[in-house]
């Protein structure tokens, strides 16, 4: 699914990618959380979403454990990323209640599997959700056209399910801090605290206000071709983008 908001930017359900509708080439990727707490906003849009339901549909469903504070961490990581591509106030707090979700329009593109690719384009406005079909080719061919469509669409829906299902569980480990920065590890990545410290000053990140700092330990860089280490900086200052920086190997 790729829900397009107010028109600017595109969010990519299934590749878990944020990009600017007029520069699809520079993507922001989305860590799981963060990806299920977008697809939950963007389908209540202008709805609160109680702290509670947000806690038990990203992370309690999946099997994870996860507090206030870690809500609030991914509630600001996502307010970045949407600020980076220039929707600054999407995002509501509700003291003691929830966030809202406040986009003027949101637009869905489904695209069914068929000999013309035939789209569904579903229309988020406000608190009403509206269905445009295009035409359709199979839809005219007759009942057993139809029936197959039916069963093609129900088996991609389930293999996707299923896909995402065994792939949404992410292990996010504590990896104490240094100065001013918390550090986490993404998928278990094994470090010890002076090579984070090393890579940390090679990045010449600012642990001097408070910030996160998350570490993956194989990360494919388009650049160079490879994998390699990547850092994710992100100061808790809502007005400051987070940043990538790969560590190169010597």
């Amino acid at each position: 699914m790729i829900f397009i908001i107010n028109g600017n930017i595109s969010y990519n359900e299934q590749a878990g990618t944020l990009h600017n509708v007029s520069d699809p080439d520079n993507s922001i990727p989305l860590l799981k959380p963060t990806g299920r707490l977008l697809s939950l906003f963007v389908r209540n849009n202008n709805i609160l979403i109680t702290r509670e339901q947000l806690l038990n549909d990203v992370w309690e469903d999946y099997g994870l454990k996860a507090s206030n504070n870690n809500l609030n961490n991914y509630i600001s990581g996502l307010r970045k990323s949407l600020a980076q591509l220039g929707e600054e106030e999407l995002l509501i707090t509700y003291p003691r209640q929830g966030f809202k979700f406040l986009a003027k329009s949101i637009h869905c593109n489904e695209i069914v599997s068929s000999s013309e690719n035939s789209n569904d384009i579903v229309k988020f406005d406000g608190y009403h959700l509206q269905r445009e079909k295009k035409r359709s080719v199979l839809i005219r061919g007759g009942p057993w056209q139809i029936l197959a469509l039916c069963i093609i669409t129900c088996l991609a829906l389930l293999s996707f399910g299923l896909f995402y299902k065994s792939h949404a569980q992410i292990s996010i480990t504590n990896l104490g801090s240094y100065q001013k920065c918390k550090i986490y590890s993404i998928k278990n990545g094994k470090i010890t605290s002076q090579e984070m410290e090393s890579m940390i000053q090679h990045a010449h990140y600012n642990c001097n206000v408070d910030a996160n700092i998350y570490y993956y330990s194989n990360m494919e860089d388009k650049n160079l071709n490879t994998n390699a280490p990547l850092l994710t900086y992100c100061p808790l200052d809502k007005l400051k983008p987070c940043k990538n920086t790969y560590i190169t190997r010597k």
